[in-house]
Protein backbone atom coordinates (compact mmCIF):
# COMPACT_ATOMS: atom_id res chain seq x y z
CA UNK A 1 0.00 0.00 0.00
CA UNK A 2 3.07 2.86 0.84
CA UNK A 3 4.13 1.76 -2.87
CA UNK A 4 1.13 2.20 -4.39
CA UNK A 5 0.23 5.83 -2.74
CA UNK A 6 4.13 6.41 -3.31
CA UNK A 7 4.00 5.79 -7.29
CA UNK A 8 -0.11 7.01 -7.52
CA UNK A 9 -0.30 9.85 -5.05
CA UNK A 10 -0.23 12.62 -7.50
CA UNK A 11 -3.10 10.95 -9.59
CA UNK A 12 -4.77 10.80 -6.32
CA UNK A 13 -4.08 14.14 -5.27
CA UNK A 14 -5.77 15.32 -8.76
CA UNK A 15 -8.43 13.10 -8.85
CA UNK A 16 -10.01 14.50 -5.54
CA UNK A 17 -9.21 17.68 -6.71
CA UNK A 18 -11.29 17.78 -10.00
CA UNK A 19 -13.83 15.60 -7.48
CA UNK A 20 -13.67 18.58 -5.10
CA UNK A 21 -14.75 21.19 -7.80
CA UNK A 22 -17.67 19.45 -9.26
CA UNK A 23 -19.53 19.13 -6.44
CA UNK A 24 -19.16 22.33 -5.73
CA UNK A 25 -19.87 23.48 -9.16
CA UNK A 26 -22.73 21.00 -8.59
CA UNK A 27 -24.21 22.67 -5.38
CA UNK A 28 -23.86 26.32 -7.07
CA UNK A 29 -26.09 25.33 -10.41
CA UNK A 30 -28.11 22.36 -8.55
CA UNK A 31 -29.01 23.54 -4.53
CA UNK A 32 -30.89 20.39 -3.65
CA UNK A 33 -28.30 17.96 -5.41
CA UNK A 34 -27.90 16.44 -1.61
CA UNK A 35 -31.47 17.04 -0.13
CA UNK A 36 -31.72 13.78 -0.24
CA UNK A 37 -29.29 12.28 1.46
CA UNK A 38 -29.46 15.15 4.09
CA UNK A 39 -32.80 14.51 4.34
CA UNK A 40 -32.12 10.54 5.40
CA UNK A 41 -29.33 11.63 7.77
CA UNK A 42 -31.84 13.68 9.74
CA UNK A 43 -34.09 10.79 9.76
CA UNK A 44 -31.77 8.58 11.38
CA UNK A 45 -30.37 11.50 13.31
CA UNK A 46 -33.84 11.97 14.82
CA UNK A 47 -34.18 9.51 17.38
CA UNK A 48 -30.77 10.51 18.62
CA UNK A 49 -31.16 13.73 18.73
CA UNK A 50 -34.76 12.72 20.60
CA UNK A 51 -33.10 10.99 23.26
CA UNK A 52 -30.35 13.39 23.67
CA UNK A 53 -32.71 16.18 24.40
CA UNK A 54 -34.42 13.68 26.73
CA UNK A 55 -31.43 12.97 28.65
CA UNK A 56 -30.53 16.37 29.33
CA UNK A 57 -33.87 17.33 30.38
CA UNK A 58 -33.94 14.28 33.04
CA UNK A 59 -30.28 15.41 34.21
CA UNK A 60 -31.46 19.21 34.88
CA UNK A 61 -34.22 17.73 36.44
CA UNK A 62 -32.29 15.39 38.59
CA UNK A 63 -30.07 18.53 39.94
CA UNK A 64 -33.05 20.32 40.66
CA UNK A 65 -34.09 17.58 42.76
CA UNK A 66 -30.69 17.00 44.20
CA UNK A 67 -30.63 20.82 44.56
CA UNK A 68 -34.12 20.29 46.73
CA UNK A 69 -32.55 17.58 48.42
CA UNK A 70 -30.17 19.86 50.14
CA UNK A 71 -32.40 22.45 50.36
CA UNK A 72 -34.27 20.40 52.22
CA UNK A 73 -31.83 18.88 54.30
CA UNK A 74 -30.32 22.19 55.35
CA UNK A 75 -33.90 22.89 56.71
CA UNK A 76 -34.33 19.75 58.71
CA UNK A 77 -31.02 20.34 60.28
CA UNK A 78 -32.07 23.84 61.22
CA UNK A 79 -35.12 22.86 62.42
CA UNK A 80 -33.32 19.94 64.94
CA UNK A 81 -30.84 23.03 66.36
CA UNK A 82 -34.00 25.35 66.81
CA UNK A 83 -35.59 22.18 68.55
CA UNK A 84 -32.08 21.69 70.38
CA UNK A 85 -31.91 25.11 71.78
CA UNK A 86 -35.57 25.33 72.66
CA UNK A 87 -34.84 21.91 75.03
CA UNK A 88 -31.89 23.48 76.25
CA UNK A 89 -33.65 26.69 77.10
CA UNK A 90 -36.30 24.46 78.74
CA UNK A 91 -33.98 22.63 81.18
CA UNK A 92 -32.34 25.54 81.69
CA UNK A 93 -35.80 27.28 82.75
CA UNK A 94 -36.09 24.05 84.96
CA UNK A 95 -33.01 24.27 86.75
CA UNK A 96 -33.58 27.95 87.69
CA UNK A 97 -36.46 27.23 88.81
CA UNK A 98 -35.38 24.85 91.22
CA UNK A 99 -32.79 26.71 92.36
CA UNK A 100 -35.06 29.20 93.11
CA UNK A 101 -37.48 26.96 95.18
CA UNK A 102 -34.03 26.16 97.24
CA UNK A 103 -32.88 29.48 97.39
CA UNK A 104 -35.87 30.50 98.89
CA UNK A 105 -36.67 27.48 101.19
CA UNK A 106 -33.16 28.14 101.99
CA UNK A 107 -34.21 31.68 103.00
CA UNK A 108 -37.28 30.43 105.34
CA UNK A 109 -34.62 28.11 106.92
CA UNK A 110 -32.15 30.81 108.19
CA UNK A 111 -35.05 33.17 109.06
CA UNK A 112 -36.21 30.21 111.67
CA UNK A 113 -33.10 29.33 112.98
CA UNK A 114 -30.85 32.61 112.85
CA UNK A 115 -28.28 30.82 115.04
CA UNK A 116 -27.24 28.08 112.75
CA UNK A 117 -24.33 28.12 110.78
CA UNK A 118 -24.47 25.93 107.52
CA UNK A 119 -21.96 24.52 104.72
CA UNK A 120 -24.00 24.28 101.68
CA UNK A 121 -23.42 20.37 99.77
CA UNK A 122 -24.43 18.85 97.05
CA UNK A 123 -25.08 14.95 97.08
CA UNK A 124 -22.84 13.18 94.66
CA UNK A 125 -23.34 9.33 95.41
CA UNK A 126 -26.25 7.15 97.19
CA UNK A 127 -25.91 3.90 99.40
CA UNK A 128 -29.47 2.19 99.30
CA UNK A 129 -28.56 -1.65 100.44
CA UNK A 130 -30.10 -4.06 102.33
CA UNK A 131 -28.08 -3.07 105.74
CA UNK A 132 -27.63 1.05 104.84
CA UNK A 133 -29.03 4.13 103.68
CA UNK A 134 -26.08 7.04 103.53
CA UNK A 135 -25.49 9.29 100.95
CA UNK A 136 -21.78 10.96 100.18
CA UNK A 137 -21.75 14.74 99.96
CA UNK A 138 -19.28 17.05 98.24
CA UNK A 139 -17.21 18.53 101.26
CA UNK A 140 -14.97 17.12 104.16
CA UNK A 141 -13.35 18.30 106.64
CA UNK A 142 -11.62 20.64 105.33
CA UNK A 143 -14.21 22.61 104.79
CA UNK A 144 -15.28 22.46 108.64
CA UNK A 145 -17.41 19.73 108.58
CA UNK A 146 -16.83 17.38 111.48
CA UNK A 147 -18.35 13.55 113.01
CA UNK A 148 -22.05 14.51 114.52
CA UNK A 149 -23.12 17.21 112.56
CA UNK A 150 -26.52 16.91 111.38
CA UNK A 151 -27.80 17.66 107.94
CA UNK A 152 -31.13 19.12 106.78
CA UNK A 153 -32.57 19.79 103.46
CA UNK A 154 -33.43 23.54 102.48
CA UNK A 155 -36.78 22.93 104.48
CA UNK A 156 -34.72 22.31 107.53
CA UNK A 157 -35.60 19.03 107.80
CA UNK A 158 -33.46 16.37 109.25
CA UNK A 159 -31.76 14.08 106.91
CA UNK A 160 -29.36 12.76 108.67
CA UNK A 161 -25.99 12.81 110.57
CA UNK A 162 -22.51 13.21 109.30
CA UNK A 163 -20.96 9.82 110.72
CA UNK A 164 -17.48 9.45 108.45
CA UNK A 165 -15.52 12.74 107.05
CA UNK A 166 -12.70 13.11 104.70
CA UNK A 167 -10.87 16.29 103.13
CA UNK A 168 -13.19 17.01 100.42
CA UNK A 169 -16.11 14.54 101.23
CA UNK A 170 -18.38 12.79 103.51
CA UNK A 171 -21.00 10.74 104.84
CA UNK A 172 -24.16 11.04 105.66
CA UNK A 173 -26.06 8.38 107.54
CA UNK A 174 -29.76 9.30 106.68
CA UNK A 175 -32.28 8.40 109.41
CA UNK A 176 -34.01 5.25 108.05
CA UNK A 177 -30.41 3.81 108.47
CA UNK A 178 -29.87 1.18 111.17
CA UNK A 179 -27.32 2.71 112.58
CA UNK A 180 -28.89 6.30 113.28
CA UNK A 181 -28.94 7.49 117.27
CA UNK A 182 -30.38 10.75 117.31
CA UNK A 183 -32.53 11.98 120.42
CA UNK A 184 -35.85 13.23 119.64
CA UNK A 185 -39.22 14.19 121.36
CA UNK A 186 -43.02 13.80 120.47
CA UNK A 187 -43.83 17.98 119.63
CA UNK A 188 -47.17 18.16 121.20
CA UNK A 189 -46.21 16.51 124.59
CA UNK A 190 -42.41 16.72 124.87
CA UNK A 191 -42.02 13.21 125.63
CA UNK A 192 -38.54 12.53 124.17
CA UNK A 193 -36.83 8.98 123.39
CA UNK A 194 -34.29 8.44 121.03
CA UNK A 195 -34.37 8.07 116.87
CA UNK A 196 -32.89 4.60 115.86
CA UNK A 197 -32.96 2.54 112.96
CA UNK A 198 -33.64 -0.63 112.19
CA UNK A 199 -33.89 -3.27 109.25
CA UNK A 200 -37.35 -4.01 108.99
CA UNK A 201 -38.13 -0.44 109.70
CA UNK A 202 -36.03 0.76 106.55
CA UNK A 203 -37.49 -1.71 104.27
CA UNK A 204 -39.92 0.46 104.55
CA UNK A 205 -38.30 4.05 104.14
CA UNK A 206 -39.13 4.54 108.44
CA UNK A 207 -37.07 4.99 111.15
CA UNK A 208 -38.04 4.32 115.73
CA UNK A 209 -38.54 6.69 117.96
CA UNK A 210 -37.42 4.45 120.74
CA UNK A 211 -37.10 4.65 124.69
CA UNK A 212 -40.22 6.56 125.40
CA UNK A 213 -41.36 6.33 129.06
CA UNK A 214 -44.23 3.75 129.34
CA UNK A 215 -46.83 6.80 130.00
CA UNK A 216 -45.52 8.64 126.98
CA UNK A 217 -48.79 9.59 124.92
CA UNK A 218 -48.56 10.14 121.54
CA UNK A 219 -50.89 10.06 118.23
CA UNK A 220 -50.74 9.03 114.79
CA UNK A 221 -49.57 12.31 112.67
CA UNK A 222 -47.58 13.79 115.76
CA UNK A 223 -44.64 15.77 114.59
CA UNK A 224 -41.66 14.60 115.96
CA UNK A 225 -38.59 17.17 116.51
CA UNK A 226 -34.44 16.35 117.76
CA UNK A 227 -34.65 17.23 121.46
CA UNK A 228 -31.29 19.13 121.85
CA UNK A 229 -30.60 16.52 125.08
CA UNK A 230 -26.59 16.71 125.63
CA UNK A 231 -25.89 19.42 123.21
CA UNK A 232 -24.64 17.66 120.42
CA UNK A 233 -27.28 17.70 118.01
CA UNK A 234 -29.62 20.93 118.06
CA UNK A 235 -33.27 21.41 118.97
CA UNK A 236 -36.49 21.59 117.36
CA UNK A 237 -35.25 20.36 113.78
CA UNK A 238 -38.37 18.19 112.28
CA UNK A 239 -37.92 14.68 111.64
CA UNK A 240 -40.77 13.87 110.70
CA UNK A 241 -44.67 12.37 111.85
CA UNK A 242 -45.57 9.45 113.70
CA UNK A 243 -47.37 6.71 111.68
CA UNK A 244 -47.55 4.22 114.57
CA UNK A 245 -47.55 3.80 118.24
CA UNK A 246 -46.89 0.63 120.45
CA UNK A 247 -45.50 -0.71 123.99
CA UNK A 248 -42.56 -3.24 123.82
CA UNK A 249 -43.20 -6.85 124.75
CA UNK A 250 -42.12 -5.73 127.93
CA UNK A 251 -44.29 -3.55 128.59
CA UNK A 252 -41.89 -0.53 129.95
CA UNK A 253 -41.58 1.16 127.01
CA UNK A 254 -43.37 2.82 124.18
CA UNK A 255 -42.53 3.48 121.17
CA UNK A 256 -43.33 5.10 117.62
CA UNK A 257 -42.56 4.54 114.12
CA UNK A 258 -41.77 8.15 112.16
CA UNK A 259 -41.85 8.39 108.88
CA UNK A 260 -39.43 11.24 107.89
CA UNK A 261 -40.40 14.78 106.80
CA UNK A 262 -37.54 14.77 104.18
CA UNK A 263 -37.71 13.37 100.70
CA UNK A 264 -34.96 10.84 100.90
CA UNK A 265 -34.51 9.62 97.46
CA UNK A 266 -33.52 12.08 95.39
CA UNK A 267 -31.89 14.76 97.22
CA UNK A 268 -29.58 17.16 95.51
CA UNK A 269 -28.71 19.46 97.96
CA UNK A 270 -28.41 19.43 101.67
CA UNK A 271 -27.21 21.94 103.92
CA UNK A 272 -24.24 21.33 107.26
CA UNK A 273 -25.02 22.32 110.29
CA UNK A 274 -21.94 23.41 110.95
CA UNK A 275 -22.18 25.53 114.48
CA UNK A 276 -25.46 26.59 116.50
CA UNK A 277 -26.44 28.20 119.96
CA UNK A 278 -26.37 24.97 122.72
CA UNK A 279 -30.03 25.81 124.28
CA UNK A 280 -29.72 26.15 127.89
Amino acid sequence: MKQFLRDNGIWILIVALVLTGVISLATVFVPNLFAPVTHALGVVATPFRAAASFCAEEVQAFQQRIGGYDAMEQKIAELEQQVADLEAQRRNAEAALEENQRLRDLLGLEQAHADFTYASVYVTARSSTSWNRTLTINKGSSDGLQNQMCVVNPKGELVGVVTDVASNWATVTTLIDPEISVGAAIHRTGDAGVLTGDLDAMTQGLCRLSYLSNEAAMEQGDTVVTSGLGGVYPAGLVVGTVTEEGTTPSGMERYAMVEPAAELDGLRQVFVITAFDVAE
